[in-house]
């Protein structure tokens, strides 16, 4: 049964009034019946159904009826959700009106890996962050012993349109392998001068550059963490040198073309065969292309990602038995650590492809830096840069650090040893 008339119907209640945080099910009535709206793709109202009896009867009131007359809805009106937060307060409105108070949630709050996929779905995060929540809630599937965590991920992947992992494809092969699908993918970082930026903000891209290591044009990022070896320049009168950085979402760029387990950059290469010399002595060390094989070995050599994109070395204390080869460890020592993620074409600047970029809190009000983070729509972050042009970059980091903390991506040692107890 629906309705007969255009009149607005006020909102009474809600259902699924429990556990908090939570979305709730607004519930509106008539002189006679209590309903729910029906919406469209575009969030729209086009019509209401009735609520059973004994659904009705399980609607929670709040307080004077007369505090909704502002959010009454009737047949072509906006969707009206409604969230409970920690404290029990119901915050109500459209979409629109919602999502900064979630977003600005999102980075105060942390939230039950359920709960947070489905606050991301609804301000319409990448994909990356969707795909990381995805995953952070198998692993809460799979420590609680639910056999369907595999399918369940599945099915979200596909809902989203998003490549499920192969470890995911065949769950007996990845438990025989001991490979993990719940593993957090971080983003990508890119870090440069403030001068190099200003043409990245007017190109809107990262262009190719010759790198006689790997023979030819690439763009270099770091899986996860700044580059701590970048020269900067002091901050002075030459703003122009110091350093910057911006979080690239790996998932919305063209695929790797190699993957290595230290840094590139720093790699002796001169002569004429300096790219034959690097692939001879970097073949057996190279990792497989894909974000996935920079995520694991992080993991599986990391005493976790905090340490990780702080700089530090590999070192597993939780797992012992685990222990990094020479090979790669030695060109660690030689060239420094950090998974690179090298590309053979050009990134374009997209606001899905761009999360944030950090630069010092001296350039932060500059025009042409606070246009672009606005046209971007992303998150710009500050760092207080030091006197010393070697601590810049680990100024930087400290703000990275912090911004990935915010969005639960870091893991701490003792966590994860805290949770292979529980198990």
């Amino acid at each position: 049964m629906k309705p007969r008339t255009n009149t607005p119907l006020p909102l009474v209640g809600f259902l699924d009034a429990g556990d908090a945080p939570a979305f709730l099910i607004p519930v509106f009535a008539d002189d006679s019946a209590r309903y729910l709206q029906d919406v469209d793709a575009h969030d729209t109202v086009t019509s209401f159904g009735l609520l059973p009896p004994d659904v009705a009867d399980r609607v929670t009131e709040r307080g004077d009826r007369r505090i909704y007359d502002d959010y009454s809805r009737g047949l072509g009106h906006e969707t009206l959700y409604a969230f409970q937060t920690n404290a029990h307060e119901v915050w109500l409105g459209s979409r629109d009106e919602l999502k900064p108070r979630i977003e600005r949630q999102l980075k105060a709050q942390e939230f039950d890996p359920f709960t947070q996929l489905e606050l991301l779905e609804f301000i319409g995060a990448p994909l990356s962050l969707l795909r990381n929540a995805i995953l952070k809630a198998r692993l809460t599937l799979l420590r609680s012993g639910v056999p369907q965590a595999d399918a369940w991920t599945r099915s979200q992947f596909a809902q989203f349109g998003l490549p499920i992992p192969s470890n995911l494809e065949i769950p007996s092969d990845m438990e025989r392998n001991g490979q993990d699908a719940s593993l957090v993918l971080l983003p990508l970082i890119y870090t440069s001068t403030a001068e190099e930026l200003k043409s990245m903000m007017q190109r809107r891209c990262l262009f190719r550059s010759n790198s006689a290591s790997i023979g030819r044009d690439i763009v270099s990022l770091l899986y996860g963490r700044p580059n701590y070896q970048l020269r900067a320049g002091r901050l002075g009168s030459a703003l122009e040198d110091v350093a910057i950085a911006l979080v690239i979402d790996g998932t919305a760029i063209p695929d790797p073309y190699q993957v290595y387990p230290f840094n590139t950059t720093e790699f002796p290469s001169v002569g004429p065969r300096a790219a034959d010399d690097f692939e001879a002595r970097t073949a057996a060390i190279r990792l497989s292309p894909t974000l996935e094989a920079a995520a694991q070995f992080v993991d599986d050599y990391y005493e976790d990602t905090r340490s990780y994109v702080r700089g530090e070395m590999p070192l597993r204390r939780t797992h012992p038995d685990v222990s990094l080869p020479k090979a790669i460890l030695g060109a660690m020592l030689d060239y420094g650590p950090g998974v690179e993620i090298i590309l053979d074409r050009d990134v374009d600047l997209t606001p899905r492809s761009v999360q944030a970029i950090i630069v010092p809190h001296q350039l932060a009000n500059a025009a042409d830096i606070a246009e672009f983070a606005t046209l971007m729509a992303i998150d710009l972050l500050t760092y207080r840069y030091p006197q010393s042009d070697r601590e810049g970059p680990r100024a930087l980091g400290k703000t990275l650090e912090d911004y990935l903390d915010r969005r639960g991506l870091l893991s701490d040692a003792r966590d994860e040893f805290a949770a292979s107890e529980e198990q």
